[in-house]
C-alpha cells in the first residue's frame, strides 16, 4: 500500500503543472454562515 502511494507521489511529482490532487480546504461560503440572533440561530438570507 505505501509503495502504491510512493509510485503515485512520483508520478504526481513528475508533473508539476497538474492540479493538486486533494482539493484544497476553501474558505467557509459567506450564505451559509450562521448569526445569532437573540438565542435563536437564524440563517443568513442569500444574497
Amino acid at each position: 500500500m505505501k509503495e502504491r502511494f510512493n509510485q503515485i507521489l512520483k508520478k504526481l511529482s513528475r508533473r508539476r503543472e497538474t492540479p493538486h490532487p486533494f482539493p484544497l480546504r476553501r474558505p467557509p461560503r459567506l450564505e451559509n454562515k450562521v448569526e445569532r440572533r437573540g438565542n435563536r440561530q437564524v440563517k443568513k438570507p442569500k444574497q
